[in-house]
């Protein structure tokens, strides 16, 4: 049985994180939506200029009627920025915004360019925020696997984008901070995407 955002709230912390980083107006309307519709896990929000905002709820795409117009997308990406643009200029010209706690928000624009190189971007177009989600085990199989050679070798993931990359880097995060032999480890978050709100309490060091 689904229950509302409403009634899950107090678990769904990186909802919250994300929509707490909104303008009043769209904060307020994605929640009445949220709550009218009964979705048990917003996974991500998408943000178009003069188009209806859309969700991806329950793991399907949903047209929302929340209508953004001019002003509400601009004052949404100065929202994420904390309306200091410069602050977060080096991420900006990335195409991205960091918003904390492991989640960015994606960005589309014009870009200005300087002897053919990005330097920030401008008439933002569309912001997308994906939420993240905790996956139990979903380091399962390499943790095992990691531990059987006493955490001795190195370890590449890779793969396609949305496949899940992260989710299993998180979660192996969050056994190795859990284990009994109580392994030091730190992790380096260079683009500040690992690290969710319902990671609480770790004792590795994060750069």
């Amino acid at each position: 049985m689904k229950i509302s955002i409403k009634e899950n709230c107090k678990e769904d912390t990186s909802f919250l994180y994300v929509i707490e980083r909104l303008p009043m107006k769209i904060r307020a309307l994605i929640r009445e939506y949220c709550e009218s519709k009964r979705f048990s896990a917003v996974n991500e929000i998408r943000i178009k200029r003069n188009a209806y905002l859309y969700l991806i709820a329950d793991s399907v795409t949903v047209k929302t009627d929340i209508y953004i117009n001019d002003s509400d997308i601009e004052e949404a990406f100065e929202y994420l920025c904390n309306h200091s643009l410069y602050a977060y200029a080096g991420a900006i010209k990335e195409g991205y915004i960091p918003i904390g706690c492991g989640i960015r928000a994606g960005i589309c624009g014009n870009a200005i360019l300087e002897n053919g190189e990005v330097v920030g971007v401008k008439d933002i177009s569309s912001i997308n925020i994906r939420i993240p989600q905790k996956i139990a085990d979903a380091s399962r199989y390499i943790y095992s696997l990691l531990k059987r050679t006493d955490f001795s070798h190195s370890l590449l993931i890779y793969s396609l984008p949305g496949i899940g990359k992260t989710s299993i880097l998180r979660d192996l995060i969050l056994k190795l901070n859990s284990d009994s032999s109580l392994i030091r480890f730190s992790v380096i978050d260079s683009r500040n995407e690992i690290i969710a709100p319902f990671m609480k309490g770790l004792s590795c060091d994060v750069f």
